[in-house]
């Protein structure tokens, strides 16, 4: 009776998801700037967990938690604009949203990022952050670290249990989706297997797919999550043989797969510094609203804490806020630029704690 319970649950769960979603108000100090903060979320999915395990300092209070229908959203943050400092819902894209039009900033759950393998291994290499530029010399002049491509089921069998599941458990600690052995091995039976091998072992593995001029690199792993293998650059390596594999395979571009649309995400920030740049996530069926009471300290501290891809105009801007004292001259304009631009970014829109307007300033 149980299993039956809970298979119509599962079932009807995408139903009931598109009408109701749970809401959690939460309370805690940004694990930056120490401002206290108010925080309600409207959420279906991981992304609650996902900026909540970033915010705070420590995990925060729970103030409330219940449930809301998405209809009723907008009269809900009407009458209850005070009970928070800052609003993060994330709804069905396609349904008539109420809070689209009260949403001071929009944007999704995730971001594609696609490195451009389409010229020169020195043009492709100019738009690498300086440590991956270094990293490719060094491997190039003495690592001994060379790839492997491979075809094998038994192989495929290493890579799920000893690379991929346990990279995952060092890097998300039970917070990750995690695909399931036959679902991969799916990918798999229509691509290849990437191997990094040292002193002739695999130490590290990606799964790649190609389809037409793009080679997917969908997931990676490294030989029992071991600190020591990553600590050596063997991840890096991984991006390193992907990028020659597509150049020399004349394929023109490396889909690094779905991040997380924060500007200091450590995936996010690995993929940007091998070149990748940006692009909506063309698959997404949510979307994710801010909705900001009141702008302050506390706003632009968030901001500043957690610099965001939001969407603007049609395009992608980075969101980014400012303390009371800084001011955009052309020197913080160039700071900026360089932490936060990628090729795909339209805007730096800068958040001030005193105004709902942005600073824009165009990338180009």
């Amino acid at each position: 009776m149980m299993r039956l319970v809970e298979t119509v649950k599962h079932k009807l769960y995408p139903f009931v998801a598109r009408y109701i979603c749970n809401s959690t108000l939460v309370e805690g100090s940004l694990s930056e700037a120490g401002e206290t903060v108010r925080c309600m979320f409207i959420d279906n999915s991981n992304y609650a967990a996902y900026m909540i395990a970033r915010m705070f300092a420590s995990p925060p209070r729970v103030v409330k938690k219940g449930k809301v229908l998405i209809q009723d959203l907008r009269r809900t943050l009407q009458r209850n604009a005070d009970a928070a400092d800052l609003y993060i819902a994330v709804l069905p894209d396609n349904c008539d949203n109420p809070l689209a039009s009260m949403a001071d900033f929009k944007g999704h759950p995730y971001i594609d990022q696609i490195i451009d393998t389409s010229k020169s291994w020195e043009s492709i290499a100019q738009k690498f952050h300086d440590s991956k530029r270094k990293f490719s010399n060094r491997l190039e002049r003495k690592s001994g670290m060379k790839c492997r491509i491979s075809h094998d089921k038994e192989d495929f069998a290493l890579f799920y249990r000893r690379m991929f599941l346990p990279l995952i458990e060092v890097q998300y600690a039970g917070q990750a989706d995690i695909d399931l052995f036959e679902e991969m091995y799916e990918y798999f039976v229509k691509g290849f297997l990437l191997f990094v091998e040292s002193g002739g072992d695999a130490t590290a593995g990606a799964l790649c797919v190609a389809e037409n001029d793009t080679l997917i690199f969908r997931r990676s792993g490294v030989l029992d999550g071991r600190e020591d293998l990553r600590k050596q650059g063997m991840q890096s390596a991984l991006y390193y043989f992907i990028i020659r594999y597509a150049l020399e395979h004349g394929i023109k571009r490396v889909d690094t797969m779905k991040s997380r649309p924060l500007l200091n995400d450590g995936v996010f920030v690995t993929k940007r510094r091998w070149g990748a740049g940006v692009l909506k996530d063309v698959e997404a069926d949510t979307e994710v609203y801010y909705f900001i009471p009141q702008y302050s300290s506390k706003i632009a501290a968030f901001f500043a804490q957690n610099p965001m891809i939001v969407n603007k105009n049609g395009g992608l801007s980075a969101l980014v806020g400012l303390g009371a004292s800084q001011e955009p001259s052309g020197q913080l304009m160039r700071e900026l630029t360089r932490s936060y631009y990628s090729s795909g970014l339209d805007k730096l829109l800068l958040l001030k704690p005193d105004s709902p307007d942005p600073i824009e300033y165009s990338f180009s």
